[in-house]
């Protein structure tokens, strides 16, 4: 009997030890699938506080990174005609802007979307449709006050 229960708590011991390593296995997953993750939609600190982006917003964002080689040279960036054509952008006072509807916070500093270049059309309370420049948009997304961004959607009309 006393063999028997030895040949036990070494089986019990054993599937113990299984259960840690598996565990183990378990949270290094969640931790590799969470960093890629993160490594695909960019960065995980590019929009501040709790701001919220449309599909639109966050497709422009992660197509305008790779086309400018990582933000490089914004002030002198000239978008592709793709990313021109595919999200609608317009050339004002020489430089390429995005436009859409933004809802903000009580505490959005109008004089700071302003020094920035950008345009706020009022429609309600905290809706607005806004302009900003292209070479603009790392500082637009970091602006206090600002709760969503939606971008404008290219229209195509067929016959």
């Amino acid at each position: 009997m006393n063999t028997h229960s030895s040949f036990s708590r070494a089986k019990v011991v054993e599937q113990i030890i299984m259960f840690i390593k598996m565990k183990l296995i378990f949270a290094a997953l969640i931790v590799t699938f969470f960093a890629i993750s993160c490594s695909i939609t960019g960065h995980s600190e590019q929009f501040s506080g709790s701001i919220s982006v449309s599909n639109g917003f966050r497709a422009l964002w992660k197509d305008l990174e790779a086309d400018s080689h990582g933000f490089k040279a914004m002030d002198t960036y000239v978008p592709s005609a793709t990313l021109i054509s595919k999200y609608a952008l317009r050339k004002t006072n020489n430089k390429y802007t995005i436009s859409g509807f933004i809802q903000l916070n009580p505490d959005f500093d109008d004089t700071a979307f302003k020094n920035i270049g950008g345009t706020l059309v009022s429609y309600s309370g905290t809706f607005k449709s806004f302009s900003v420049p292209l070479n603009q948009i790392r500082l637009f997304v970091h602006l206090k006050g600002i709760k969503r961004i939606e971008m404008n959607t290219k229209i195509n009309i067929t016959n």
